[in-house]
């Protein structure tokens, strides 16, 4: 529990950095429960040998983090839905905020209004089993699915899904099935699905990572049910990332993890047979490939505050997040720092060892 905790502040934290990127306001009520949440993990932290006090608190933590993020979320829905009607129908979320919606459900007026902010959107699938969910995600999987449905029925977003095959957790071929023939019927053959391959890292270290043939065989499944695209991801793998037409089998977007090859396409038609392939395509494709794109976060903070202020000039001095409340500030004892760096030095061990 106190590992959960610890991982879902950081969530948090991380969510809050993205937030202050944005130039959005933190609301007073978001600050108590992040500094509630961080107090309660942090007296848990001191008192790991004593078990039912330590997963008490720990879970008190756990409560007041999920609070926040629920939180969050919500109220970035809804700016972003002010600043869209105030500027522009056309206007898109940032990617990087975009993706935090996850635990967010809509109204469903207020819903597809968020929707018409999206180009596309990717909904992970982890399993198919409600015991995973629960035992792996601490969720369910009911609500994933009526996501997805929802999605399908009630809005024009484009979206993908994406299912992490992970060794001895949801990788046989009865739950392949099952989802693949839950995808056919509900939300219809051509949404893409990917496989992607698990590695052992972060917390899940206790098993290797998937084999390729098991990603193969999930996919050959999922053709035989009647998806029209679905994909390999996180492995070496050109014949199996790429878009084939449904009718004909010809290559028409040949892929190398993120490296365009063969382009076959002729609009939104095979170029060949002249079937019609889902999906959002512009006129041409775009070569950006593996390279990468400095940010300047510092920069971004300097613009946002001249923005706010009415001055085009970049304000001299560090950028500081808006709030309508000064953070607390959590006052800790030697014992409790003495932990907290403990569980510090614990992450970093694990990340690169």
């Amino acid at each position: 529990m106190l590992e959960l905790a610890r991982g879902k502040i950081s969530t948090l934290k991380d969510q809050l950095s993205v937030w202050q990127i944005a130039g959005l306001n933190i609301p007073a009520e978001l600050i108590r429960l992040h500094d509630e949440a961080f107090t309660a993990f942090a007296q848990a932290a001191v008192i790991q040998d004593q078990l039912e006090e330590c997963s008490e608190l720990a879970g008190v933590a756990l409560q007041k983090a999920h609070a926040a993020a629920e939180m969050l979320v919500q109220i970035y829905a809804r700016q972003r839905l002010t600043i869209l009607h105030q500027r522009s129908q056309s206007m898109k979320l940032p990617v990087s905020l975009g993706c935090n919606l996850g635990e967010f459900i809509p109204n469903a007026s207020e819903g597809k209004q968020i929707c018409q902010a999206f180009d596309a959107a990717n909904i992970d699938l982890k399993a198919f089993t409600e015991e995973f969910y629960y035992r792996i995600t601490l969720s369910h999987l009911q609500p994933v699915l009526e996501t997805l449905k929802w999605l399908k029925q009630e809005t024009d977003v484009w979206f993908e899904i994406t299912n992490l095959v992970i060794p001895q957790a949801n990788d046989n071929d009865s739950e392949f099935q099952q989802m693949c023939d839950w995808i056919l019927k509900e939300v219809g053959p051509d949404v893409p699905l990917h496989f992607s391959a698990f590695h052992p890292d972060f917390r899940m270290r206790d098993r290797g990572g998937t084999p390729p043939e098991t990603l193969v065989r999930a996919r050959e499944i999922a053709l035989a049910a009647g998806l029209k695209y679905v994909y390999t991801g996180n492995v070496n793998d050109v014949a199996r990332q790429s878009t084939y037409c449904p009718h004909c089998q010809q290559t028409l977007i040949e892929r190398n993890w993120y490296q365009l090859g063969k382009y076959a396409l002729r609009g939104h038609r095979c170029g060949y047979c002249d079937t019609e392939i889902a999906g959002h395509f512009s006129d041409k494709p775009g070569d950006w490939g593996q390279k990468r794109l400095p940010v300047d976060i510092q920069a971004i903070l300097k613009k946002n505050a001249a923005s706010q202020s009415g001055n085009t000039e970049p304000q001299k001095g560090p950028s500081t997040m808006q709030t309508n409340q000064s953070p607390q500030i959590i006052e800790l004892s030697s014992d409790q720092e003495q932990a907290l760096l403990q569980q510090a030095a614990a992450v970093v061990a694990g990340t690169v060892t």
